[in-house]
């Protein structure tokens, strides 16, 4: 060894590897952690898939379910603009509530069986969660109902703007809160029923389920708040065709028949907002 080189004679030494963690030596509620961390790309596919097609195929059901509301999309155009804000910020709200679930079975706080332990907090959050972003988001509606919801993008009535708001506000509260039970209960239930690692299969699945009872509960909590509340305008005539006959009543002049371009137009515009 050189003389005033301390590093000298340490070139030569042996390199220790750090040894895999070995998953015998680890506690149980982390296995999953350190299973799906080291598993390959390929092993971790074959983890979600299987979530991911349960998922879609739930989803499906959301679409059934909002395919049987356009009369209400096309009387107010309104609520699709607002509709993806309340599935987005509920769908947040739930994967907040299911990763912190699966992280506290990861250490341990607490067993996959005592799912009032982990459900009830995420519960009471998300009830005041709810309670906040749902004031902020009654606000928001009515205001853009006042300036933009009525007739032709016109700007809607008081009472209707509160209408339209109320509603937006009651289907915020049931997405969030009901977000907040299925988010906090889906990694436990899965993990209490072996199904397999719940990072893995609890946040595809909790907002399939989430959107199923948020969007529902919002589309027909709206629907009805909004056609039974709301000042709406009857179709003249019954239907289309009763509507262009009122356009043309009376107005015959010679060999022609004179149509109230005013009043066609207001019956399409009806017929658009599927009064008529």
């Amino acid at each position: 060894m050189e003389a005033g080189n301390p590093r000298a004679g340490l070139t030569n030494q042996p390199k220790v590897e750090k040894p895999h963690a070995d998953l015998n030596d680890i506690p149980e509620a982390a296995k999953d952690a350190h299973s799906l961390n080291e598993a390959s790309a390929i092993r971790k596919t074959m983890k979600r898939f299987p979530a991911l097609c349960a998922t879609l195929a739930l989803e499906m059901i959301v679409a059934t379910v909002m395919s049987n509301y356009t009369d209400t999309f096309n009387k107010f155009p309104l609520l699709v603009c607002m509709f993806p804000v309340i599935s987005a910020i509920s769908g947040n709200v739930g994967l907040q509530a299911s990763s912190a679930n699966v992280r506290a079975l990861a250490l341990d706080i607490f067993k996959p069986k005592d799912f009032v332990k982990g459900m009830w907090p995420e519960i009471k959050a998300s009830v005041a969660v709810s309670c906040s972003i749902g004031l902020i988001f009654f606000l928001i509606g009515f205001t853009w109902y006042r300036l933009a919801g009525g007739k032709d993008g016109a700007g809607g009535s008081t009472h209707d703007s509160l209408v339209f708001a109320f509603a937006m506000w009651l289907g915020m509260c049931v997405a969030v809160v009901s977000a907040g039970a299925t988010g906090s209960m889906a990694p436990l239930l899965f993990k209490f029923l072996k199904f397999g690692d719940p990072s893995a299969l609890a946040g595809p699945l909790e907002t399939a389920f989430q959107d199923i009872i948020g969007s529902s509960a919002l589309l027909a909590l709206s629907a009805a708040i909004l056609t039974a509340w709301t000042v709406t305008q009857d179709c003249p005539g019954g239907d289309v065709g009763g509507c262009i006959d009122t356009c043309t009543q009376g107005t015959a002049v010679g060999a022609f028949i004179s149509v109230n371009q005013a009043c066609l137009n207001n019956c399409v515009n009806l017929a658009g907002q599927g009064i008529c």
